[in-house]
């Protein structure tokens, strides 16, 4: 078992979480959270004149899709840890604490050699997939067909391979194969077609059953193709999560690939909480694009697991609230995220408090699981310090750039989940989330992927009034 201790001391001396941290270059990796990676789902679904549903906008989704990197630290390990503070306004104007724990990692991006695989693609073939249109690149059978494909090209001897459909029957059409014997591969999946109805659970307990029989060394993955809609067999995200979380225990990773703009999004983030798993919305052809250049093969490859974030606030202090942390938290004080990935971008949890107006203190602690079966801890011991002239005041723009995200994104979700009930509620509530976003934007270095959040919101609004 490993040890680090870790301090956070008053914004005016300078913060330090742990003895180490990350310089951001293009090069270096970052790290973000399992679950749910990105928001193409419902951008697509606004961009066609439709307002998506408030399950289907989610913080760490939000997150992932930005670099939240620290600002000026280095790092010398696989895995680094880092935090900053700052105090300001939420969205009722209320004075919080803030506590951004920024991830990163010493690897270099073109150094990174992934893990051999075991794959089980798993791939949806029912009537809403649009089977009988799979020369439409544009159809969820026809995105799906191109992701499997391109993912089977950048495969190699150290891999193997087998398919999985699911419909009205659910068969094996590819035994376990090398992912040298490409043409193989390809000319079975060129062979898919439509089978009727959506049997998704006999689909994923076939696929696990299948992963768990082999034991070769490799990292075993079940890779799901689907616009999540089942209606034979199992129907409910607590069945799923029980077939998901049987896998997990077993070191089976999944990832969902929830293809079309069809997608049941409820159950799709139910599905990718767990140990190994992550989810990726796929609309059309320029998210698989995106996928394959900027997720493949890091999303198939965890670098740890089991991150247990443990806090107590000192009176009159609390813990409010967590952002970032895929999955329901069962408390406020005792976080968890399942699984750690390499990506290009750099992740970041947030964590809010009340009670803040003469600064916090924070005690806890921090674990997780690297690769080789290695316990790290890390001892957490916060203090920022207030001055009272100042609404808010932030260590560095990250932690800025992190609040703003993780309240717009907030807005959204409110002024959706009460849209149908009551619309000018709703909107009084966006209009009020993009004031407050738009008012600081002025004071941040705003790059166009901060600014396009703001547009997204907009556009929402649109569709409300």
């Amino acid at each position: 078992m490993k040890k680090i201790s870790i301090a956070l001391f008053s914004l005016f001396i300078g913060n330090l979480l742990g003895c180490h941290a990350y310089d951001v270059n293009s090069l270096s990796a970052g790290v973000t959270a399992g679950g749910v990676q990105n928001l193409d789902y419902a951008r697509e679904v606004v961009r066609n004149g439709r307002l998506p549903s408030a399950k289907a906008i989610l913080v760490e989704a939000m997150f992932s899709e930005h670099d939240l990197a620290i600002d000026d630290i280095e790092c010398n390990q696989t895995i680094c840890l880092d935090g900053r503070t700052g105090m300001g306004l939420d969205n009722k104007q209320v004075q919080k604490g803030w506590v951004q724990i920024g991830m990163g990692s010493n690897i270099n991006l073109q150094d990174f050699e992934r893990d051999a695989l075991d794959i089980t693609f798993v791939m949806d073939v029912s009537g809403s997939m649009r089977w009988n249109y799979s020369n439409d690149n544009e159809t969820p059978a026809g995105i799906s067909l191109a992701l499997m494909k391109d993912i089977t090209r950048k495969l190699d001897e150290r891999d193997t391979v087998r398919i999985i459909t699911f419909g009205n029957r659910t068969r094996e059409v590819l035994e376990r194969t090398s992912g040298n014997e490409q043409n193989k591969i390809l000319d079975k999946i060129n062979s898919l077609d439509e089978d009727g109805a959506t049997n998704m659970e006999a689909g994923l307990e076939l696929a696990y059953e299948k992963a768990e029989a082999e034991n070769n060394g490799q990292q075993k993955r079940v890779i799901l193709f689907t616009d999540v809609q089942p209606n034979v067999g199992a129907t409910s995200n607590s069945e799923f999560q029980d077939i998901v979380a049987a896998g997990a225990r077993k070191d089976i990773g999944l990832t969902v690939f929830g293809v079309g703009i069809g997608l049941g999004p409820d159950l799709f983030q139910a599905m990718s909480t767990f140990k190994g798993g992550n989810a990726y919305s796929i609309p059309n052809m320029n998210s698989e694009g995106s996928f394959m250049e900027d997720d493949f093969p890091f999303a198939f490859s965890p670098i740890a697991s089991g991150l247990r974030v443990e806090l107590a606030a000192a009176e009159p202090a609390t813990v409010a609230n967590s952002y970032g942390f895929p999955g329901e938290q069962q408390s406020d004080t005792s976080l968890n995220v399942e699984t750690l990935f390499l990506s290009k971008n750099s992740g970041a949890l947030l964590i809010e408090l009340d009670g803040v107006e003469a600064g916090f203190s924070l005690t806890g602690s921090l674990s997780y699981t690297d690769k080789s079966g290695d316990v790290v801890e890390q001892d957490i011991n916060i203090t920022q310090a207030a001055e009272q002239e100042e609404a808010s005041l932030f260590q560095t723009m990250s932690v800025k750039r992190t609040v703003m995200l993780a309240l717009l994104t907030e807005s959204i979700i409110e002024s959706l989940a009460q849209y149908e009930e009551a619309q000018e509620e709703a909107t009084t509530i966006l209009e009020a989330g993009i004031s407050r976003y738009e008012s600081q934007l002025e004071d941040i270095e705003a790059d166009d992927s901060i600014q396009v959040e703001r547009d997204f919101a907009a556009d929402i609004l649109k569709l409300m009034n």
